[in-house]
């Protein structure tokens, strides 16, 4: 059975791409890091603190 998205590996393979997104990769995770480090401060721990407190039982 063929992979649906196996095309995409013949692809890297013909045009050499395996260094080139290895090299970049670290690179790219280095600039997004501020702002998902951002996110996860402004939007996901806050979001994630009003569904535990909700889930809370009040005495």
């Amino acid at each position: 059975m063929k992979k649906k998205w196996g095309f995409w590996l013949a692809y890297i393979r013909k045009f050499n791409l395996d260094k080139w997104i290895r090299s970049d990769s670290a690179a790219a995770w280095l600039f997004l890091a501020p702002s998902l480090i951002g996110f996860a401060l402004f939007y996901v721990i806050p979001f994630a603190t009003g569904v535990g407190y909700s889930l809370k039982r009040n005495p």
